[in-house]
């Protein structure tokens, strides 16, 4: 943009750090108060936006995440969710209607999985899956109404393990690499708390409330139905079925 200088602070070693833009056009500072605008303009006159990105080799800007996001694993990698659920949400499209990545100071990623429902009478999610989401499962040869029944389904986590793994193969470095996962009860909303006004999510609050979930996934990163003695053969007979 014409009159506007911007800069990647903080790099690290994919290029990706902090959005900082500077200009007339942009933020001159606060109007007779030299100490609030010290404290939001950087000494070359940068504002530092918050925001998580890259710039590419044609000099286009990625926005990836949030830097109040940021997840720090055990190991020291910083890690931007958002990318990583957006690349998840790509490869799932049909059956995942939210998710949310955990690992701050863990020792890989897991994520939290909401599949598609049914709604009640004040449009909150509930225990049964989306008829479009059923129809799906069902010509894949699985045959589940309820996440309760999908929680449990090894053909369910099969497909969201495939996913994964494609979601995986996809991102810049190990360290963002997805290792773990939980399909939980109901899908995130407003009412229940776990998304503000904005539609935005409530990471600490999401966290804290299927805190269980959590830590069962961080004991054993794939479900129990996927850690059976029979889960080779399982997934060999459904994956001879598509």
């Amino acid at each position: 943009m014409p009159g506007t200088d911007m800069y990647v602070a903080n790099e690290n070693a994919e290029g990706h750090g902090e959005i900082c833009f500077r200009g007339r056009n942009i933020f001159m500072g606060y109007y007779k108060d030299e100490k609030s605008t010290r404290g939001t303009l950087d000494e070359n006159g940068f504002l530092h936006t918050g925001d998580l990105g890259y710039v590419d080799s044609d000099g286009f800007v990625y926005l990836t995440g949030r830097i109040k996001e940021l997840i720090i694993t055990a190991g020291g990698e910083n890690v931007a969710p958002l990318l990583i659920e957006s690349l998840l949400k790509q490869e799932m499209p049909q059956v995942l209607s939210n998710c949310m990545v955990v690992g701050d100071k863990r020792k890989f990623l897991g994520v939290l999985i909401c599949l598609y429902t049914a709604k009640d009478k004040n449009d909150n999610p509930t225990e049964v899956l989306a008829p479009e989401l059923v129809r799906f499962f069902s010509k894949n040869g699985i045959q589940v109404q309820t996440t309760q029944e999908a929680m449990n389904s090894v053909g369910v986590n099969q497909l969201i393990r495939e996913a994964i793994e494609r979601a995986n193969i996809k991102t810049i470095s190990r360290a963002q690499s997805v290792q773990g996962w939980r399909v939980l009860p109901t899908d995130f909303a407003i009412d229940t708390g776990e998304l503000t006004a904005t539609m935005k999510l409530r990471r600490k609050f999401v966290e804290k409330k299927y805190e269980e979930f959590v830590e069962d996934m961080y004991r054993s990163p794939l479900p129990s139905c996927l850690a059976s003695p029979q889960h080779e053969k399982t997934v060999a007979a459904l994956q001879a079925k598509l």
